[in-house]
Formats: structure tokens, C-alpha cells, sequence
């Protein structure tokens, strides 16, 4: 059976971006969206107006400092 792993949200979480089941890397990995062919982070970086940053620390820093939660 496949499992889950905890929220991205904090108090300022303004929007909530739903999701379906994660993929077995992101599962494996405990990271959002992290199938090599998913787009998620860059199209979220793009509409920021922010660099890529594939490290998972600052991904997760950029939707808590613009109150995205997932």
C-alpha cells in the first residue's frame, strides 16, 4: 500500500494547491512532485518570477514565503 508524507503549510498559507496520490520517487524521496518529467516546480518558480532551484529546501521555502501550501 502506498502511503503519503505531511503537508507543505504554514499559518500564512493564503492558497492551497491540491494534489493527487504522490508518485513511488516522490514517496521514496518524501519530496513533492519530484518525477524527473514532472513540471510542478518550474511552472511554480516561473509564476513567482524566481530562478529554478532544484534544492528541496528552497522549493519548499518559496511557497511558504509566497503562502502556497500543499
Amino acid at each position: 500500500m502506498m502511503g503519503s508524507f505531511p503537508p507543505i503549510v504554514d499559518k500564512n498559507s493564503k492558497i492551497l494547491i491540491p494534489g493527487t496520490m504522490s508518485c513511488k520517487r516522490s514517496l521514496q524521496l518524501q519530496q513533492y512532485y519530484e518525477h524527473k518529467g514532472n513540471q510542478f516546480w518550474k511552472l511554480i518558480f516561473a509564476i513567482i518570477g524566481k530562478p529554478f532551484c532544484n534544492d528541496y529546501d528552497g522549493k519548499r521555502k518559496l511557497l511558504l514565503d509566497n503562502g502556497i501550501a500543499l
